[in-house]
């Protein structure tokens, strides 16, 4: 959900939800498999759209528009993976050219200032965001898991490879797919596997599995459900056992 900075007394109006329609379908065909959406804009809440955009350095960065944006609102940016000092410099920076474009779409804009902005406020990861994003894919896929953070996506255990996914369902997914590729593949502490499952005549658990073992190369019946099975549904949040599958090469067949 979004910061409480996202709500408003005011409720969206005809307009607001158009315009911030318009401009997240271009910031989706911009950024691509960077760019997912959170939440839309709908006349008559209390609250704008959300998305989330994978900035380098910064990782995820949380966009919630107000509701009364892009009239006269300000839209807010959060850093998900910053804290303390370093975090409240970033957000306090992207805020303040927000507001200097007031009245105007400005989320590209201000997404564009983010290298300026997070080496004002003195993020040094710049080098490796550039390593991760050259070299072949397999490289980077264990580089990445050797870099990442306890938590990170994809793990070794003594069964096989352990990942961490995060799945969104519902009636407005079309087609299922991982949808953040580029995210995995650039950092290295990347939190989950992203994953927008469609609907189906089978469990959501059911489709998730094959879809996991056709991107990997592996069968369904190696693909485990830490919690629940495939009778039950997929969940926002998921741990996926791929056994007899090293971590290395999970990677590979992934990224690939």
């Amino acid at each position: 959900m979004c910061a409480l900075n996202c709500f408003a007394t005011k409720h969206m109006d005809e307009e607001s939800v158009s315009r911030q329609a318009a401009e997240i379908e271009a910031l989706q065909a911009i950024f691509a498999d960077d760019f997912q959406l959170v939440d839309e804009a709908q006349e008559g809440r209390k609250v704008g759209a959300s998305f989330r955009v994978q900035c380098q350095p910064l990782g995820p960065l949380l966009v919630c528009l107000p509701v009364d944006y892009p009239s006269s609102g300000c839209p807010s940016f959060t850093a998900e993976r910053l804290r303390g000092t370093q975090a409240a410099q970033v957000q306090e920076g992207l805020a303040a050219i927000a507001k200097d474009l007031m009245g105007q779409e400005c989320v590209f804009q201000v997404i564009s200032a983010v290298p300026e902005v997070a080496s004002e406020a003195g993020l040094k990861e710049y080098e490796e965001a550039d390593s991760l994003q050259s070299g072949p894919f397999e490289e980077q896929g264990q580089r990445a898991t050797a870099q990442g953070a306890q938590g990170a996506w994809a793990s070794d255990t003594p069964e096989g490879t352990l990942l961490l996914l995060s799945v969104r369902s519902g009636q407005k997914v079309k087609t299922s797919k991982i949808t953040n590729l580029s995210e995995l593949r650039r950092v290295s502490n990347a939190g989950s596997i992203c994953i927008d499952l469609a609907s189906s005549k089978n469990t959501e658990n059911y489709e998730l599995a094959n879809l996991l073992a056709a991107s990997l190369q592996v069968k369904a019946d190696d693909v485990e459900f830490l919690v629940g099975t495939r009778k039950e549904k997929a969940g926002d949040c998921k741990k996926a056992l791929i056994r007899r599958l090293r971590v290395e090469e999970a990677v590979s067949r992934l990224l690939t």
